[in-house]
């Protein structure tokens, strides 16, 4: 059987709420601040990043497609975002919130991409 995207879409949030349903640990992800959410991580939990990452990714993109007028670079830039924070998860110290960490991430990247300088 094909699935169409428009099938898809409506499939995937049916699938993820049976998939939480049946997860007893979702619930109390759900209730986690960002930064305990990336503590987990750290220690291993999976599940922890997938929430980071359903919590972020559509406003992080956004923000990279602004940033970078949109199409393959935007979504290469979002990929390369994800990637330093599964990378980086060691070095990850909650100083500050993370989502001005995940987003000071996105700027650096599309800034050396774009060759345009950051201030820090």
């Amino acid at each position: 059987m094909i699935v169409t995207a428009t099938q898809a879409d409506r499939i995937g949030p049916a699938l993820l709420a049976h998939r939480r349903a049946q997860d007893p640990v979702q619930p109390v992800l759900d209730g986690l601040s960002d930064e305990a959410l990336m503590r987990r991580y750290q220690s291993g939990d999976g599940a922890a990043f997938e929430l980071l990452y359903r919590r972020h990714s559509g406003r992080l993109h956004r923000f990279v497609t602004r940033m970078t007028s949109g199409g393959a670079e935007a979504d290469e830039i979002f990929q390369e975002v994800w990637l330093a924070i599964i990378k980086g998860r060691e070095r990850y110290v909650p100083s500050a919130r993370f989502v001005t960490f995940l987003f000071s991430i996105a700027h650096s990247r599309a800034a050396d991409r774009l060759g345009f300088a950051t201030t820090h």
